[in-house]
C-alpha cells in the first residue's frame, strides 16, 4: 500500500492481563513489517502474559521517559488508556501519540470507542487496538475471534444496507440464523435476495418499498442501513425493540441506539484529511455490524463472510469463459473495471491501459475483463482504444452477480478498484488486488483471502466523494502514475504464491 511507513514504533502495553492478551493482533500487525522496528514495553503480570504468547517485552529500567527519549521512536502506540502513558511520550517529545479514551488529552491520535446507554460499548475488546494501530496506517487483516452464536428470542426483521459490499460484510450475521430461518425477515434490495438466501430458504424476504404494515408482528428491528425512514417505519410498525446507530436524527425513533465511535485529533498516519465536524472512526463495515448487533443481543460466531457461486453461476462462468478461449485448466486474471459512470471512485480509462499494458509485459496468464450491469461504459471504451494481446472482455459485457461469483472461484486473482465486487471475492476466497482512489483503506481491511492494497498518498484525500471537484491536473490524482507499477507488482506475487 502506498503512503508514509513509520520506521520505528514504541508500544505501551495494557497494564490488565486480560486487556494485554486483547491487545495481541494489534502487537502482531504492527510487528508483520519487517521494515519496521516495534519495541513493546509491558510490566508485571502483563508482560509475562504477552511473552506466553510470543511477544517480545521490554521491560524498561528506569523511567519511561528516558527508555523513549533513548529509542527515540516515530510514533508510539498507548493501548493502555491511562492518560499518564500519553503525557510520558509527550514529555520524550515523540511526534505522535496514538491511543483511545473519550478525549484526546496528550495524544495526538485518538480513537473515542462506541457509546451505548452513556457507557464505552467494546464486545469485541480486541478491537479497540485494531483501531489504534490503524490510526499509525496498518492494517490488520483479522476477522475476529471465533465464539458461539447466541440470539434473541421471537421474530426478527433485520434492514439490510442498499450497497453490494456492505450487504455482503451482513452475511455472517444472515448465517447466525441458518438453523433458525423461519423467524427472520429481510428486507433489502431484490438483487441481494439470491445472493444471501441460500441458506435461508425457510425466512421471509421483503422488498424495500414494502409499508410498515409488512414490518408488524415482529419482536426486534436491527436496522443495518442507517437510515432514517427505516427507523420511522419500524416504530409505525409499534416493533418493541428498535435498534440502529445514533445518527442521522433517527434516536428518538429507536429504543436502543449505539452511538459509532469517532476519530479524534490529528488525521491517521498516510491517510490526508481530517473532515469536518465529528469524525465516525473508518473500520470495516463488518465490524460496526457486530457491534451493533451485540447490542440487539446478538453474538457472532466470528469469521469473515462467506458465498458461493452455486450451479447456475458456475455455468454462467463456464460459458463465458469458453467464449473467452480460456479453458478449464487455464490460470487467468479476473479484473473489474466498472464503475458508475462519473464517479470517483471508479478508475479512470488511462490508469486502466497502463495497468493492462504492465500486466501483459509481466504475465502470460490471460486477463478477462468484467463489469457489472450499468458499468460497461469505461470497458466499451477500453475496446476501442484497443487491448494488448491476452486481455479479453466478456462476452456481451456486463455480467450479473451469480456469473461473477462463478468466475471468482476459477480466478487466479481478482484485480478491482475499492467496490462491491472486492467484497465478493474475499468471500469466495479469491486473493485480489485492490486500486484505492479517493477511499479510505480502513473501511475494508477485513478479508478471508490474501488481499494487497494499491494506494497513493494525495493531499486531498481520502475524501470519499462520489464526484472529483477538481480540475486539471489534479483531477482524480489520486488514481494518478503510480497504481500500474504496484498493483502489478502485487499480482505477480500473489499468482507466483499461488502457483
Amino acid at each position: 500500500m502506498g503512503g508514509t511507513e513509520l520506521k520505528r514504533v514504541a508500544v505501551f502495553a495494557p497494564r490488565d492481563v486480560e486487556e494485554a492478551r486483547a491487545s495481541l493482533p494489534a502487537i502482531l500487525a504492527l510487528t508483520a513489517s519487517e521494515s519496521r522496528e516495534v519495541v513493546v514495553f509491558a510490566a508485571d503480570a502483563a508482560a509475562v502474559a504477552l511473552m506466553e504468547l510470543g511477544v517480545k517485552v521490554t521491560t524498561p529500567e528506569g523511567e519511561l521517559t528516558e527508555a523513549l527519549e533513548a529509542l527515540a521512536p516515530d510514533a508510539v502506540a498507548l493501548l493502555d488508556s491511562s492518560p499518564k502513558d500519553a503525557e510520558v511520550a509527550r514529555a520524550a517529545d515523540v511526534e505522535i501519540r496514538a491511543g483511545w479514551g473519550r478525549s484526546l488529552g496528550a495524544l495526538t491520535h485518538a480513537v473515542q470507542p462506541a457509546q451505548f446507554e452513556g457507557r464505552d460499548h467494546r464486545p469485541e475488546p480486541e478491537r479497540i487496538y485494531l483501531d489504534v494501530v490503524g490510526l499509525l496506517g496498518v492494517l490488520p487483516e483479522t476477522a475476529g475471534p471465533l465464539r458461539a452464536p447466541v440470539l434473541p428470542e421471537g421474530r426478527v426483521l433485520l434492514r439490510l444496507p442498499n450497497w453490494l459490499g456492505d450487504a455482503v460484510q451482513c452475511e455472517p450475521l444472515l448465517r447466525a440464523f441458518e438453523e433458525s430461518a423461519e423467524r427472520l425477515t429481510v428486507v433489502g434490495p431484490r438483487a441481494l435476495r439470491g445472493l444471501l438466501s441460500r441458506p435461508l430458504k425457510e425466512a421471509t424476504w421483503l422488498p424495500r418499498t414494502a409499508g410498515a404494515d409488512a414490518w408488524r408482528g415482529h419482536d426486534l428491528a436491527l436496522l443495518l442501513d442507517g437510515s432514517f425512514r427505516s427507523a420511522l417505519k419500524a416504530a409505525w410498525a409499534r416493533i418493541p425493540k428498535r435498534v440502529s446507530w445514533a445518527r442521522g436524527g433517527k434516536r428518538v425513533l429507536l429504543t436502543d441506539a449505539q452511538l459509532p465511535p469517532r476519530e479524534l485529533g490529528a488525521p491517521a498516519v498516510g491517510c490526508g484529511l481530517p473532515g469536518r465536524g465529528r469524525r465516525w472512526l473508518p473500520r470495516p463495515f463488518e465490524v460496526s455490524v457486530r457491534e451493533l448487533a451485540s447490542v440487539a443481543g446478538i453474538e457472532l460466531e466470528g469469521g469473515a463472510p462467506r458465498l458461493s457461486a452455486g450451479e447456475r453461476g458456475r455455468r454462467a462462468a463456464a460459458s463465458l469463459l469458453e467464449a473467452a478461449g480460456i479453458g478449464a485448466d487455464d490460470r487467468f486474471v479476473l479484473a473489474s473495471v466498472g464503475g458508475r459512470p462519473g464517479s470517483a471512485k471508479a478508475a479512470p480509462l488511462e490508469t486502466w491501459r497502463e495497468v493492462f499494458e504492465r500486466l501483459r509485459a509481466s504475465l502470460e496468464q490471460r486477463v478477462l475483463l468484467t463489469c457489472g450491469p450499468g458499468e460497461d461504459e469505461l470497458m466499451r471504451s477500453l475496446a476501442k482504444c484497443g487491448l494488448p494481446q491476452g486481455v479479453t472482455l466478456s462476452s456481451g459485457g456486463a455480467i450479473e452477480l451469480d456469473a461473477l461469483l462463478g468466475l471468482l472461484e476459477r480466478a487466479a486473482v481478482f484485480l478491482t478498484t475499492d467496490s462491491g465486487p472486492r467484497h465478493l471475492a474475499a468471500a469466495v476466497g479469491c486473493p485480489s488486488v485492490v486500486l484505492h482512489g479517493p477511499t479510505d483503506p480502513r473501511h475494508s481491511a477485513l478479508t478471508a483471502a490474501p488481499i494487497r492494497f494499491s494506494r497513493l498518498q494525495v493531499p486531498c484525500g481520502p475524501c470519499h466523494l462520489e464526484r472529483c471537484p477538481l480540475q486539471g491536473e489534479d483531477r482524480l490524482a489520486c488514481f494518478g502514475a503510480g497504481h500500474a507499477e504496484a498493483a502489478v507488482a502485487m499480482l505477480c506475487e500473489l499468482l507466483e504464491t499461488r502457483a
